[in-house]
């Protein structure tokens, strides 16, 4: 098989966008988010669940240790893990970028750092507060990838097919929560939003409602434990 370093270089960099421009890292972002959300599903059970299922967090809420601040404790680790995959790979892919183009580029790309740090931080805060809630409810691992799988898999094509029953496309979108990721990551890093999406307005409210939902339950779940 004949390869064309040419060809090659012209489908990399206008098909995958790897040519270092915003779309290069908010695909970055994108695409290590599903290796995230993977582990993320398998790991909750033993990071969170585990408490829950056999007692341990009674025994942590006894020690000079706030209810707020175990569930502050268990988001840090998560995002510690969501930042690494994600938003520390981009900013490492930016500066490699910087150092084969030319030292101009970080000056021409400085406003992409602070679009892949919120873009970051919408993930961190998603992942996080979600993780939390759904094991300290399921507990055990085969529940959690059953309901992750449904909430980031099984929801966009479910509002694929809803979208096409009622002729609102855009709107039923929204359900979609790594869909309403994407539009607020693009919305960070200056992008133009792909046709047939809703606005960022509307999915950064309906991130809004996922995450105000988890801190509601996660309230209610941490207060119902008696400390011994």
């Amino acid at each position: 098989m004949r390869v064309e370093p040419a060809r090659l270089l012209e489908v990399l960099q206008k098909q995958l966008k790897l040519n270092g421009s915003g779309e290069t890292y908010r695909n970055v972002i994108w695409y290590e988010g599903y290796l995230v959300m993977t582990v993320l599903a398998l790991a909750g059970s033993v990071l969170v669940g585990n408490d829950f299922r056999f007692g341990s967090l009674p025994f942590y809420l006894s020690k000079p240790l706030g209810r707020w601040h175990y569930v502050l404790g268990k988001c840090l680790a998560v995002a510690v893990f969501v930042n690494a995959l994600t938003t520390l790979f981009a900013l490492l892919l930016w500066v490699e970028f910087g150092l084969l183009d030319g030292w101009d580029y970080y000056w021409d790309t400085l406003h992409l750092v602070p679009g892949i740090l919120g873009y970051g931080a919408v993930l961190t805060v998603l992942l996080s507060l979600l993780l939390v809630a759904t094991a300290s409810w399921l507990r055990k691992t085969v529940p959690m990838i059953m309901v992750w799988t449904a909430l980031f898999v099984f929801a966009r094509g479910l509002g694929e097919v809803l979208a096409r029953i009622t002729g609102d496309g855009v709107r039923w979108k929204l359900i979609d929560l790594w869909t309403d990721a994407y539009v607020v990551g693009n919305w960070c890093m200056g992008l133009p939003q792909d046709g047939g999406q809703p606005s960022p307005q509307e999915a950064a409210l309906a991130l809004a409602a996922v995450v105000g939902a988890c801190l509601i339950y996660l309230n209610r779940r941490i207060r119902a434990v008696e400390v011994v």
